[in-house]
C-alpha cells in the first residue's frame, strides 16, 4: 500500500523518462561513473513510502533471484529482542564447505539500511546456491549457529537469539605511589 522508489546512481545515458513504467529486463540506463564514482559501477537503492534517504530498504529483498540462487534473510537478536549491529555472520554450505560472509546492519543515526516491515531483518546473505547451510557468528566469545535451507529463486529466513549484551569490564588504572 505504499509507493516504492528505485534509485539507480552513477549511471550514464538514461534511457527512460521519469514516471515511465518499465518491465523486468528493460534497459533503463548504462552503468557509468556519474556523480562521485571513480570506477564504473551501479549504485542501487530501494526506498519504501517516500523518496527519501531515510526510507531506504535492503535492495536485495527487491531483486528476484534466479532458480539457481537464493538468499538468507535473518534476524540476529539478543534474548531481550534487541538487534546486534555490525556483527559478522557466515553462511557455510554444508555440502561444499564454501563460505559467504555478511554483516548485520549498523545502527547509525542515518539508518543506512532499514529493516523490511515484514521480515524485521538485520542481515541478508545473498547469491547462494540452493542447499543446506549453517549460519554462524561469534559474539562475546560465544559461537551461535542456525541451520537453514536455501531454495533457488526464494527467500529463506533464519533467526539467531544470543545471550544479552555484556558491557566489557574495565579495570581501573593504578596510580603509582611516588617514592620519597
Amino acid at each position: 500500500g505504499q509507493p516504492v522508489y528505485a534509485l539507480y546512481g552513477h549511471v550514464l545515458e538514461i534511457k527512460v523518462e521519469e514516471g515511465q513504467r518499465v518491465e523486468a529486463g528493460e534497459a533503463v540506463a548504462e552503468v557509468g561513473v556519474g556523480g562521485a564514482a571513480s570506477v564504473p559501477h551501479l549504485h542501487f537503492e530501494v526506498r519504501v513510502g517516500e523518496n527519501d534517504f531515510g526510507a531506504t530498504r535492503n535492495p536485495m529483498l527487491w531483486v528476484e533471484s534466479p532458480e539457481t540462487r537464493g538468499l538468507i534473510v535473518g534476524r540476529l537478536i539478543d534474548s531481550g529482542g534487541r538487534p546486534w549491529h555490525g556483527v559478522w555472520l557466515s553462511a557455510i554450505n554444508n555440502e561444499t564447505s564454501g563460505e559467504t560472509v555478511s554483516w548485520s546492519y549498523l545502527d547509525d543515526p542515518r539508518s543506512l539500511i532499514n529493516p523490511d516491515s515484514g521480515y524485521a531483518e538485520n542481515f541478508v546473505i545473498p547469491d547462494l546456491a540452493p542447499g543446506e547451510y549453517t549460519v554462524a557468528t561469534q559474539i562475546q566469545g560465544q559461537v551461535y549457529r542456525a541451520e537453514v535451507t536455501v531454495v533457488g529463486g526464494a527467500i529463506s529466513t533464519v533467526e539467531i537469539v544470543t545471550e544479552p549484551y555484556r558491557p566489557p569490564t574495565v579495570t581501573p588504572a593504578v596510580t603509582p605511589t611516588p617514592t620519597p
